[in-house]
């Protein structure tokens, strides 16, 4: 194959990751807000854009972009050992920002970073970034204590030559550009991130109450984000969000309770509880969208959702400001070991445990011993009739 050949080869494979990263629609106004995508482990198989709704707006242009591979921008491509599309990303939303006299980039968690990261290289931007990471660097994050994502940050780490890019503290900000960080003071580890942020003069870091790592989920489920958005480019000045998120966690928050005692049938590795909900009030219902109960267990770091059940509620069906539930979970699936399970609520795509409204946990150990070995553990302040605990082994 002859040079001329390659480099056409080069500009299409460029060309190609280009068209699946980006997607701009102009109304041919003056300002333009990039929106970077977070973390999903289904990206490459739903495609989706996140903030594709701010697609509607018409007094702004708009620049989505998104990391199919979730490397944190720096290996878009389909070939994740290319170093080129990174440069490449970088080099055209350049080149497309240019064009205006005024830049907004948004993101959250791995997209928050992006915002920061890309958002550093444009003239004239404002950048919001909520729950960034701040460093990605490996060593810094077994400090931290920080597995989130661990195998694509893992990645990006062993093809990463410049180590300094994996830190946003690390930014020059040529430009004098202002940052807006939003973090939930309910996340340890994003705590960590927020405080060695607000030591760089260059951001002005938010810690919010109420809400961890899942803040932007929050944001959009309160309107927070349309309204921040509106009074930022409209009137250039942003909101004061933490009344807005404390009057929407008002109408949202319940105590959820795991009932004791536990049924288990060893014969089909099956777990029957019930699980009792009482809202704070009658307007969890109303503030829109149906509820579900979703089940996760983590065995040696890793996550499996082993039950999700929606309920289509409306106010009229609606007699009392309490849910009980009968549930049975099927562990035939799950590995051998110590495992970890989290129960919690979701109210359309909000998980409450992101606004502070507690999970409830326990534990067991799967193992083949003929004996009970273990216990449930659930948080003493979230179970109710804890006197009867129940043991059990998953064989």
């Amino acid at each position: 194959m002859n040079n001329s050949n390659k480099v056409t080869q080069t500009a299409h494979k460029h060309s190609q990751m280009l068209e699946n990263s980006l997607l701009l629609k102009k109304n041919g106004r003056g300002t333009l807000l990039i929106a970077f995508s977070s973390f999903d482990l289904y990206r490459r198989e739903n495609g989706k854009f996140d903030y594709y709704s701010f697609s509607r707006r018409e007094d702004i242009d708009i620049l989505l972009v998104r990391d199919l591979n979730n490397t944190w921008y720096f290996y878009p491509g389909y070939n994740i050992s290319d170093d080129k599309d990174h440069e490449c990303l970088l080099s055209e939303i350049i080149n497309i920002s240019s064009q205006y006299q005024r830049v907004i980039c948004v993101g959250s968690s791995m997209g928050g970073f992006a915002a920061i990261y890309f958002g550093q290289k444009i003239s004239n931007c404002t950048i919001l970034s909520f729950s960034p990471q701040v460093n990605i660097d490996i060593e810094y994050l077994n400090r931290h204590g920080d597995m989130r994502q661990r195998a694509e940050i893992s990645i990006v780490n062993d093809r990463m030559r410049n180590k300094k890019q994996l830190n946003i503290l690390n930014i020059d900000n040529p430009h004098e550009n202002k940052f807006f960080v939003y973090f939930g003071k309910n996340d340890v580890i994003d705590s960590k991130f927020a405080a060695e942020m607000a030591c760089n003069k260059t951001f002005t870091v938010s810690r919010l109450p109420y809400v961890n790592h899942g803040l932007i989920h929050v944001i959009h489920a309160s309107n927070t984000l349309n309204e921040l958005m509106e009074s930022l480019i409209i009137e250039n000045k942003l909101i004061d969000i933490e009344k807005n998120i404390r009057d929407f966690q008002k109408n949202i928050n319940h105590d959820l309770y795991l009932l004791m005692p536990i049924e288990y049938d060893p014969h089909h590795c099956k777990l029957t509880f019930t699980l009792h909900v009482d809202f704070a009030n009658e307007s969890f219902w109303i503030y829109g969208g149906d509820i579900s109960i979703a089940i996760l267990v983590y065995n040696e770091n890793i996550g499996r959702h082993v039950y999700h059940e929606s309920f289509r509620v409306s106010k009229s069906s609606i007699k009392c400001s309490t849910l009980t539930h009968r549930i049975e979970l099927d562990f035939s699936n799950v590995e051998h070991g110590f495992c970890s399970c989290e129960i919690c609520l979701y109210r359309g795509n909000l998980k409450t445990l992101d606004i502070g409204c507690p999970a409830v946990y326990f534990q067991f150990e799967k193992t083949n011993r003929i004996e009970p070995v273990s216990i449930i553990r659930s948080n003493e302040k979230h179970a109710k009739d804890m006197s009867k605990k129940e043991l059990f082994f998953i064989q």
